[in-house]
């Protein structure tokens, strides 16, 4: 047997970051396209009846079996994500990327994931002033977003068949898969709250975070149904 994949990626990106002339105030922004096109091919054949030790296909033997494949994928995504910080004391981010991918039929090819979180560095604050020469660092990192993942396989959405053995003397085909049309992205949600805490000018830091995660529609390669 023998197979080939061949995959382009191409992406571009654009960053802007204006100049304030308070220079209390930063912001910076990105915008970004990314696109993969893939291809793949495969063929095989095998042979039976042969002494032990003999693997080549040309070798003289029973044919058992040949077969070829071909393969398309397509997949293209967009985000943005902004920055903007005040005096490096309040900062707050968000993220939102388009997922696009011929893995999905076509109801469900587009996935949109959005993110925001922010930063409070409560150690800046005049009225914590009194504990700077103990503690160097105390900040607070709320947080929410979502994150896609597609299957690793193509078309999934098609119901696809297969030759099997004889049925009295004529050929026989069977469905080699479950036509997946409602197949969905698999989602995770995540939220987040952390704090940083810094000892005298650092030397003893702690990152301590609680965090809470739910995955949807899980993506689960080959699970064992009822043949019903």
């Amino acid at each position: 047997s023998s197979s080939k994949n061949l995959s382009f990626t191409t992406r571009h990106t654009l960053t802007f970051t204006p100049k304030f002339d308070d220079e209390d105030h930063y912001f910076t922004t990105l915008v970004r396209m990314e696109l993969t096109n893939g291809n793949g091919s495969g063929t095989g054949t095998s042979t039976y009846g042969l002494p032990n030790g003999i693997s080549s296909a040309t070798s003289q033997g029973q044919l058992g079996n040949m077969w070829t494949s071909l393969s398309q994928w397509r997949s293209i995504y967009f985000t943005y994500s902004g920055h903007y910080s005040f005096r490096s004391k309040y900062s707050l981010d968000i993220t939102a990327r388009l997922d696009g991918s011929t893995k999905f039929g076509p109801g469900n090819r587009w996935g949109f994931f959005p993110a925001v979180s922010g930063r409070w560095n409560i150690i800046d604050e005049p009225w914590m002033e009194w504990a700077r020469p103990v503690l160097s660092m105390l900040s607070l990192r709320p947080g929410w977003g979502q994150v896609g993942r597609q299957p690793g396989a193509q078309y999934l959405h098609f119901s696809r068949y297969g030759t099997t053995t004889q049925y009295m003397d004529m050929p026989a085909m069977r469905p080699n898969n479950v036509r997946l049309t409602d197949l969905k992205w698999e989602t995770k949600t995540t939220w987040n709250i952390g704090t940083d805490v810094g000892f005298l000018d650092d030397r003893i830091t702690m990152d301590i975070n609680v965090y809470d995660q739910l995955t949807d529609n899980l993506l689960m390669r080959n699970v064992a149904i009822p043949t019903s």
